[in-house]
């Protein structure tokens, strides 16, 4: 057998163990070969000890199990209010937006900034620290305890402060912000701070989400990147449960804040630098492939009614001549290791056929993704703001 040959049989090993140890089958009966291993080695020790330690040790591995994915879960859905109907019922006078792909559609309540117009956008930044309300400031122990489950930590990010909209030119104006500031603001929206208290309530009770020069909230710059292969495909990450958001959902290409590690270099230029970093990192794309951020392109800016107002840029970059198969030659697993010295991390990659895409209820989708050699059908969750990147990229396609 060839190189080739042993390198795909590896693989397909490695596929189908991954695939048998991820069923709880699997895991139960080597559970159960270990347990009459013990019990067979200490057959001496009276079976009056050693089975009830046993089996108290395995009710409460499951126990503890249940109770972290159960939290994981429900910490998402109190962080913030992520139902189009009760954001319809609270914002009446705001629009949602229509998105549709191949002939299935959904609305969502992410809206467009530049209302529908192709522009360039113009970034002014000034020299000043935003700052927390008094009542935010007095109530951030309990806003911070939203994210027991995930992993935090700080960074400086940029705030968008202020959007001017012209027929020819749109501008952000922006100032300096943080992290911790993001999550007990946008992200910690629908918190309850007492048993009827949040800072939606407070802050952005409706039925009209105030300007950004009017809001309290953070509101930092996220940024959101597709990357599309010359076939079709794209790669979409699927997020660990100790994300800060959209914990165990599949994302865009690139989903992350924009971290600021010099505001004198800000511009949209150091935020593709940024992506282009992060596609590197997280996607295993080589620098042979991704070399320059003029591969990359400007699709749009979003705001998030679900986040109090969260701003969005959305990206785009095409890999000609780079196809799934290409980029299975170069990666060894579609699995992501854990980096420490980071936050919303990812879990795996997976790779998603665009062509297929059909949008179910509950903002679900179904498609076929590639792995193996093999294209699988399966039914994914994804964070919205891949829907909101998907409108942009099929509005100019």
């Amino acid at each position: 057998m060839n190189q080739q040959g042993k390198e795909k049989v590896n693989k397909m090993f490695r596929y189908y163990l991954d695939k048998a140890w991820q069923s709880y089958l699997i895991r139960g009966l080597l559970l159960l070969l270990i347990i009459l291993g013990l019990l067979w080695k200490f057959r001496d020790v009276t079976l009056d000890v050693i089975i009830p330690a046993m089996i108290g040790f395995i009710i409460s591995k499951f126990i503890i199990s249940a109770i972290q994915t159960w939290r994981g879960q429900r910490e998402d859905k109190v962080k913030s209010i992520n139902c189009f109907k009760k954001i319809n019922e609270i914002y009446k006078e705001e629009k949602p937006t229509t998105i549709t792909i191949n002939n299935t559609s959904t609305q969502i309540y992410i809206q467009d900034l530049m209302e529908g117009k192709k522009l360039e956008p113009v970034l002014e930044f000034k020299n000043e620290v935003f700052e927390l309300k008094p009542f935010i400031q007095e109530n951030i122990k309990q806003l911070m305890d939203a994210h027991l489950m995930s992993h935090i930590m700080n960074g400086n990010t940029l705030r968008l402060s202020d959007v001017t909209l012209t027929d020819d030119q749109i501008i952000f104006k922006t100032c300096k912000t943080d992290y911790f500031k993001h999550l007990v603001t946008n992200r910690a929206v629908d918190y309850p701070i007492t048993k009827h208290l949040t800072l939606r309530k407070i802050y952005e009770p409706g039925p009209k989400l105030k300007l950004y020069i009017e809001s309290s909230f953070s509101n930092h710059i996220g940024l959101d990147m597709i990357v599309i292969l010359s076939d079709g495909y794209t790669i979409c990450p699927k997020r660990r449960n100790d994300a800060t958001y959209s914990k165990n959902k599949i994302t865009s290409s690139v989903a992350m804040g924009y971290r600021v590690s010099d505001y004198h270099k800000v511009s949209l230029d150091d935020m593709k630098e940024s992506l282009l970093k992060k596609a590197k990192q997280r996607l295993k794309i080589s620098d042979k492939i991704l070399n320059h951020i003029n591969q990359i392109n400007f699709l749009g800016a979003s705001k998030s009614l679900y986040e109090g107002g969260k701003p969005q840029f959305h990206f785009i970059l095409k890999l000609s001549d780079y196809t799934v198969h290409d980029y299975m030659k170069d990666v060894d697993t579609l699995k992501i290791k854990k980096f420490e010295n980071d936050i919303d991390e990812d879990k795996r990659l997976y790779l998603i056929c665009l062509k297929d895409i059909k949008l179910l209820e509950d903002y679900k989708m179904s498609t076929y993704h590639f792995e193996n050699g093999k294209r699988h059908k399966k039914q994914f969750v994804p964070e919205l703001s891949f829907y909101m990147s998907m409108y942009y990229y099929h509005r100019l396609s």
